[in-house]
């Protein structure tokens, strides 16, 4: 009689599909792509019979998946990636751990708060205007050149998510004419690579009255 007491092998290659080099191995930080579950299974008894992938999400969701090879991860938030293997002698491998956690964000971020660096004005968007957070005041016309750092919001309701980085403004910016708005587009960007351009209002005016005529009676 023939009989098999070792449990099947299994080995899991995480990876992502690049456009510029094909596939590449994933390095466990923020992706806004897909990342593909590779897994080679080794038995040299009785054979593989079957497998299953079990994905846990950072959410508390749990999902399972019948496919023997490859399995591809999608969801917004890090996921936690296991292979069962089976052999035809019902030997089972158990859950095995993929090595690291998948991080995929693909939502972009949203535009924050406007801090004006001098005053230590802090200014929030309702939409059109960015206003004064704590007297509702608009951002107001200066003469001079400002220094202005704009926020991101990169939580998207998951827990966990990827950090924003910090768009700078850091530019003298030249109106010709009174009552003039240049809309500054600055770009945010989050550590998954989402991009979101956000329109500032910076409202410079460096160019003087002039005289009016002057009438007598």
């Amino acid at each position: 009689a023939k009989v098999d007491y070792v449990a099947p092998s299994v080995s899991i290659k995480l990876q992502e599909y690049s456009t510029l080099t094909s596939w590449v191995d994933y390095d466990g930080s923020w992706t806004n792509s897909n990342v593909y579950a590779m897994t080679s299974v080794s038995d040299k008894g009785s054979g593989f019979s079957s497998g299953f992938y079990k994905v846990d999400l950072d959410n508390g969701s749990s999902k399972s998946t019948s496919y023997p090879e490859s399995l591809e991860v999608k969801d917004d938030g890090i996921s936690s990636v296991y292979y069962v293997a089976t052999d035809k002698a019902g030997n089972s491998s158990g859950y095995v751990y993929a090595g690291k956690n998948v991080s995929i964000d693909k939502t972009a971020p949203s535009c924050g708060d406007l801090l004006y660096t001098e005053a230590n004005k802090r200014y929030r968007s309702d939409g059109s205007n960015y206003r004064d957070v704590n007297d509702n005041q608009l951002l107001p016309w200066t003469n001079v050149k400002k220094n202005l750092k704009l926020g991101c919001l990169d939580n998207n309701g998951a827990s966990l998510n990827s950090a924003c980085s910090v768009g700078i403004i850091d530019n003298d910016y030249d109106i010709s004419s009174n009552n003039s708005i240049t809309n500054t587009n600055v770009e945010i960007k989050d550590n998954a690579g989402n991009k979101t351009t956000c329109k500032i209002p910076v409202k410079i005016d460096k160019v003087a009255p002039s005289c009016g005529s002057l009438t007598y009676d």
